[in-house]
């Protein structure tokens, strides 16, 4: 089996802020893989700062290495690589899981684009447009400004929000511990869906975040943190964020999914273009999380 790879890069149609700063464009590699009757499927290589995988620089000098076989190992230093080939190969041998139908609005948390500058009420009117639109979840970067102004952001649209709505706040890891009490504080309200990510990754701050949501109820979510799906504790209230290229084993995050006890799941995207977009919506529709409660996630 044979492979050819195509750079692509797109810019956003509004850059994308967040606490490890702004990102113009997404960029990541496209790879197709085909057998001698020419038949094909597609995976893609799309690092993301901040999870510890590869840079693209470096999933290209691999790919360069390996000519134009497909390569039968993958280092584990290139997690999102591994997944590109993994995926393609899955859907190449099982053509018929691409026959789902991507969800409907209701089944998408929808992703509020903010810049540091921008108000609560700006936030506050774009939200009121899209829930008119007919969405109900909605993400919000935060961590953009010092922590005592992020957190009186959040609590001023708590207050603003329809009550039929649900609000996810994204830190990207740009809150200290001693956040965490106000955090959970403004996690009370019935309107906050989850914080993810406060802490920054590391099996310290994981484990604060376990305990602490643990023991007081705080409505937490790990997204970065959450490299090896695998091994998130099936019994906790802290939601998993999973974003599937950047787990190197289709076959086995596909395992994970239908096996997974306790723990509650978000399928989530990472900017990443189609396919791979199409295939993360069409697996959090599938059945492997089909008794999932929370919608598809972006960013």
């Amino acid at each position: 089996m044979r492979f050819s790879c195509k750079k692509i890069s797109k810019p956003f149609g509004v850059p994308v802020k967040t606490s490890r700063g702004t990102f113009p464009c997404r960029e990541s590699l496209l790879v197709r893989i085909e057998d001698k009757s020419e038949a094909f499927s597609c995976g893609e290589i799309a690092p993301w700062d901040g999870f510890g995988c590869e840079t693209l620089a470096e999933a290209e000098a691999f790919l360069r290495s390996c000519g134009a076989r497909v390569p039968a190992e993958i280092p584990e230093n290139l997690p999102c690589t591994a997944h590109a080939f993994s995926a393609a190969k899955f859907f190449f041998e099982n053509p018929d899981c691409r026959k789902i139908s991507v969800p409907q609005k209701r089944l998408c948390a929808k992703l509020i684009r903010r810049f540091r500058e921008d108000a609560p009420e700006k936030i506050l009117e774009e939200i009121a447009r899209e829930h008119s639109a007919g969405f109900s979840v909605f993400k919000i970067k935060i961590g953009l400004d010092a922590q005592a102004a992020e957190l009186d952001f959040c609590e001023k649209i708590l207050c603003g929000v329809p009550a039929e709505t649900r609000v996810r706040f994204d830190a990207n890891g740009a809150f200290s511990a001693a956040a965490l009490p106000r955090l959970a504080e403004l996690s009370a309200s019935p309107v906050v869906d989850f914080f993810e990510q406060p802490l920054s990754p590391s099996p310290e701050n994981d484990a604060k975040i376990f305990d602490f949501s643990d023991g007081t109820g705080a409505k937490f979510a790990l997204d970065e943190s959450v490299r090896d799906p695998w091994a998130f504790p099936r019994t906790t209230r802290v939601v998993a964020v999973v974003k599937p290229l950047l787990v190197s084993d289709f076959r086995r995050l596909l395992a994970w999914l239908e096996n997974v006890h306790g723990a509650d799941v978000v399928i989530s995207t990472v900017f990443e273009n189609s396919p791979a977009g199409t295939e993360a919506l069409r697996l959090a529709c599938s059945r492997v999380a089909e008794n999932r409660r929370r919608p598809f996630g972006l960013g």
